[in-house]
This record gives structure tokens, C-alpha cells and sequence, in this order.
């Protein structure tokens, strides 16, 4: 059996067909062409899904599927196939049970075959059961106990909140169910189902997996004349493969669109499908992935999402310890979403699941940091250090609360903490640079830049780098060595563009030495970061007004003072300049 592989190297897995009503007989006959060929390139184990408008007169392109379908059994004998077509419940019963035994009848040849070999059947029917507003929860038992009995395991599609009743008095190992509150249609329910399933099978793997594209599969649309790669491809139209004649082993399919959607597509379906979840009594697989993808959507910084999912995850816990987990990965992410009290409250909430009140200290002492209410955070975080929690991270904490007396400038209350976060005593980056900052604030240069200097020799993370590199300037600034001020500054500069402040303080190192127009460079630069810098519009005025261009030092003074009217030496040289004209 020929195999066609994904560009991510995946044998297509599942393919899902969906009839148009109103085709015609040649038009149909292109569809099942392009089934037939299809089929021959899935994988080994496939599910097909085929879906008309569920009543009575699909029956007929059903049985031509499933000849297609045990034609491409019998030509592989190693392959499986588990073919899912939607049927109503309209009609009389004798009618119903007349037609559901012509559909599931292919099957039987197959069923008969692995009991004797003692193996498995390797045709599968499985029907999603659409009933009408009519049927009764008894009529629905005896349509799922009919299939049951054939070995063809029912599924229920229940839209809008149809026949509730029906979950409670059936086997989950007997029928599933397809539970759509919004009634938004069991195409959208099949799609949002095929994301989940693949992630509930990857859950067991590292949380990064649960976002990569999901299962192959291909959507084959009557309707809409293509055949698409993946449901996304499909629902926005995107490019697919033209339904048409396809020669003798000769079959393009459309190629894979890019995973930028993948993640946005797996955390909608993932909380989309929550009802049917518990429905189908899968609780325990439903809080696994909701706890993982939380933390691989946060990873990804959508926290609104990640909240979300984790807080399902909590709903979906049977014991206080995974409860808590839930709350506080939640609390988690609505801090870095900037939900502050809503952090707190979720945490407040965790602390009734848990016994180590120090953990949950801790906790709220991260959300208050964020908060920048740092006399709160460093009292949740002694309350933390006080209780002996083993579940505390020590080394952790003790930055935190260095810094948090950085930030309301205790520099000798902070340096006790910074040596207590570090683990046996080796050094870290982090650690030196914040020695650093707190000798720099207390006008301590030289052991400043020693701390400094040993921050980056200890390899800073890439995206500290360039505040490394700016204290180092700032440094040799202070000690008037502009030259070498400049040297570093320039480096902080190519490690991180963005920061005005290396700007501005490389310009006023040019304009130390008289390097005017490196330094109007520099602080138009700033000025482009932050429109709103009136101290940058003023030092570009003065490197002007040296330049001897008057006219422009002028509109840059006046610029810095409409921003900022406290800028004396801007409002003296103002003053001096329109004096002089």
C-alpha cells in the first residue's frame, strides 16, 4: 500500500468526507475517484468519516463508500479502516433497523474472518447518530443497543442541549457522545474533536508536542469542490486540491499550510470540547492535558488561554494536590496577563487545597512583585521563609527579595540576599550584576564595575546582555574614561537596539568628546523609541547648537520643553539662542 507523507513526515491518518445533497450523479462519481485514490495512500490504521445530511438517502453513497472501502481491505491485507457515517432517526422503526442493516452488513464478512483467525475485524462501523427532537431517551438507548450488538459502536451527535438525559443512563464503553451546546454543527464538532483527540494522545510526551500540527488529515468537501489539508486550510478557504479525474496511481494532494494557527487551534478545542470530556468520562485524560497544554500555551505567552485551560484542569482534579497545582499555575498566568486581583483571588482560592501555606505565601509574594508592591511582596515572601516549606524554592525567593529591596532602593538590606541566592556559592550572572547595581546606586564605582566586569565574564543570558553591557559604560562614564565608555556602549547598542537608554547614554559620551553628529545619531535614535523623551529633544538641541545649526537646536528646545518644561538647561540655552538672533 503507497503511503503519502506530510511534509512533517506523517502518513495521512483520518480523512473526512462530506457529501453535497445537491450533486450530481458524475459530480459524485469524482468524489468517490478521489476516495478510492486517497485510501490508497493513507496509513494503516485509518479512520474515515463520511458525512451526508443524515437521513435516509445517503444510504445508497454510504454502501458505495463501504464497497470502495473493502475492495482497499481486501487488495491489503495488513491495513484497518474504521468508517464513521452520520445517520438519522426519522422514519418508523422498521425502516430505521431495515437500513442500519444494509449499512452495517460490510462488516460482517470482516468480523466473521477474525474470529476465526482470533484476531481483529478490520472494517469497523461506527455510526454518529443524529436524533430528531421526536426521539425518546428509550427510542436512543435502543438505536445505541442495535449497533452495540453489531459491533458497531454508536456515537451520538446532541445538539443544543438535546436529550441530556441520554448521557446518564448509557456505558461510556458503549457510546460516545458529541455534545454541542451552541449547536454550531458536527462539522465544527469533528474538527474541534480530531484536534483534541490528537493531543489526548500526545499527553503522555513533553507539554512543547501538544501545539505542533496535529494528526495528518485531509478534508474532502463536495461542496466546496477541494480537498484541503487540514481543517484550518478548509475553513478559511486556503489552498486546496480541486476535485477531478484522477489517473491510475497518479494523485495530487494539497501540501500542509504553515503551524502558525496550531497553537490558537489546539487551546480553542481543547476548551470548546470541555462537556464532552466529562460526557465520555475521561476526567482523568481531560486534567493531564488541560495542566500540560496551560503550561505550554503560557510558554508561548498566551496567558488568557492558559488561565483558562488551567482552571479547567482544576474542575476536572479528584484530589486537593492537582487542585492546587491547577490554581496556582492559573494564578500564574493571569500575572504575566497583568490580571493581578484576579491572580490573587485564584490563589486565595488554592490555599483552600492546600496545607503548605508557605507555598501559596510564595506565590502571592510573585504576583505582588509583578504588582510592583514590593513592601507586600517582601512580607508574603518572609512569611514564606518562616514556615519551613519544603516546597519553597530557597535560592528562588532570596533573588526575589533582593530585588525587591533593590526596587525600594535598600541596598545593604538586599546584598545578604543576594549571596543566600546563590547555591553553594557559585557564581551567577544575576547575582554579580545586582551586586553591581546596589555599589553603582551607593556611588561605589570601582567595586561596581568589578561586579560588573565578573556579569560578563559569567556569560549573561542573551537578552540581559545589553543591560550588562550598559552599566559597564555607565561605569566608565562616571569615571570620565569616555573613550572606553563609548567602546562598550556601542556593543550594548548592537546587543539590544531597542533600549533608549544605551542610546542616550552613548550620545552624551560622543558629546563628551565633541562627536557631535554621532551623538545627534544617537539621540534621534532615542527619540524614535519614545516620541515623548523631552530629555532627548534637548540633548539633540544642544549637539545642533554645537553643530552651529541654530534654526533646528531652536525647534529642538522648544520640543524638549513642550514635553518636559523642568528641563533647565533646555530653557536656558533657549533663551540664550533666540537672544542672539
Amino acid at each position: 500500500m503507497k503511503e503519502w507523507r506530510h511534509p512533517f513526515g506523517h502518513p495521512t491518518e483520518v480523512a473526512y468526507v462530506f457529501l453535497d445533497p445537491n450533486a450530481d450523479t458524475p459530480r459524485r462519481r469524482l468524489l468517490l475517484d478521489r476516495l478510492q485514490a486517497v485510501l490508497s495512500r493513507m496509513n494503516w490504521r485509518s479512520h474515515l468519516f463520511v458525512i451526508g445530511n443524515g437521513k435516509a438517502n445517503d444510504l445508497s453513497t454510504y454502501l458505495e463508500v463501504l464497497k470502495i472501502a473493502t475492495d482497499f481491505l481486501e487488495q491489503n491485507g495488513f491495513a484497518t479502516l474504521h468508517v464513521h457515517v452520520l445517520v438519522d432517526m426519522r422514519g418508523r422503526n422498521g425502516e430505521r433497523w431495515l437500513m442500519w442493516e444494509r449499512l452495517t452488513s460490510p462488516a460482517k464478512p470482516f468480523q466473521v474472518r477474525a474470529r476465526e483467525l482470533m484476531s481483529e475485524a478490520r472494517l469497523h462501523i461506527a455510526p454518529i447518530i443524529a436524533p430528531s427532537h421526536e426521539v425518546t431517551v428509550s427510542e436512543a438507548l435502543k438505536a445505541a443497543e442495535f449497533f452495540n450488538s453489531r459491533l458497531a459502536l454508536p456515537s451520538f451527535y446532541l445538539p443544543g442541549g438535546l436529550l441530556s438525559k441520554l448521557q446518564s443512563q448509557t456505558k461510556s464503553d458503549e457510546v460516545r457522545f458529541f455534545l454541542d451546546p451552541e449547536a454550531g454543527g458536527l462539522v465544527k464538532q469533528l474538527w474541534m474533536s480530531h484536534v483534541l483527540e490528537t493531543a489526548l494522545d500526545r499527553v503522555a510526551e513533553e507539554s512543547e508536542s501538544l501545539l505542533l500540527p496535529c494528526r495528518a488529515h485531509l478534508v474532502i468537501d463536495e461542496r466546496g469542490g477541494k480537498t484541503s489539508s487540514c481543517f484550518k486550510q478548509w475553513d478559511t478557504n486556503g489552498d486546496g486540491v480541486q476535485l477531478g479525474p484522477t489517473a491510475d496511481g497518479d494523485l495530487t494532494l494539497p501540501t500542509l499550510p504553515t503551524d502558525r494557527h496550531c497553537a490558537a487551534c489546539t487551546g480553542l478545542a481543547a476548551s470548546s470540547m470541555r462537556l464532552n470530556l466529562t460526557a465520555n468520562k475521561r476526567e482523568k485524560e481531560g486534567r493531564e492535558l488541560y495542566f500540560k497544554l496551560a503550561l505550554a500555551l503560557a510558554a508561548k505567552e498566551q496567558y488568557d488561554d492558559a488561565a483558562e485551560l488551567a482552571h479547567h484542569a482544576y474542575e476536572l482534579s479528584d484530589s486537593e494536590q492537582d487542585r492546587a497545582a491547577a490554581l496556582i499555575h492559573e494564578s500564574l498566568c493571569l500575572r504575566d496577563a497583568r490580571l493581578f486581583e484576579e491572580a490573587e483571588a485564584v490563589l486565595a482560592l488554592a490555599s483552600e487545597y492546600t496545607r503548605d501555606k508557605g507555598l501559596i505565601a510564595y506565590y502571592r509574594g510573585k504576583v505582588q512583585f509583578e504588582w510592583r508592591d514590593y513592601i507586600e511582596a517582601l512580607d508574603r515572601f518572609e512569611e514564606a521563609l518562616q514556615s519551613g516549606s519544603a516546597q519553597v524554592p530557597l535560592v528562588d525567593m532570596c533573588f526575589e527579595m533582593a530585588l525587591c529591596h533593590i526596587n525600594i532602593e535598600e541596598y545593604p538590606e538586599a546584598r545578604p540576599y543576594l549571596d543566600r541566592s546563590l547555591e553553594n556559592g557559585e557564581p551567577k550572572a544575576p547575582v554579580s550584576f545586582y551586586h553591581g547595581v546596589c555599589d553603582f546606586a551607593e556611588a561605589k564605582i570601582q567595586t561596581a564595575l568589578d561586579h560588573f566586569t565578573e556579569a560578563l565574564s559569567l556569560n549573561p543570558a542573551e537578552e540581559d546582555l545589553g543591560r550588562v553591557l550598559f552599566y559597564v559604560g555607565a561605569c566608565h562614564k562616571q569615571m570620565e574614561r569616555f573613550d572606553k565608555a563609548i567602546d562598550v556602549l556601542e556593543r550594548a547598542v548592537a546587543a539590544d537596539p531597542d533600549d533608549i537608554a544605551n542610546h542616550n547614554l552613548l550620545g552624551f559620551c560622543y558629546y563628551k568628546l565633541k562627536r557631535h553628529q554621532d551623538a545627534v545619531a544617537c539621540f534621534r535614535r532615542a527619540v524614535e523609541i519614545d516620541p515623548k523623551s523631552g530629555i532627548d529633544w534637548a540633548n539633540l538641541g544642544s549637539n545642533l547648537r554645537d553643530l552651529g545649526r541654530t534654526e533646528e537646536a531652536i525647534k529642538m528646545y522648544r520640543k524638549a520643553l513642550s514635553l518636559d518644561p523642568n528641563i533647565g538647561f533646555a530653557r536656558d540655552n533657549l533663551a540664550k539662542l533666540t537672544a542672539e538672533r
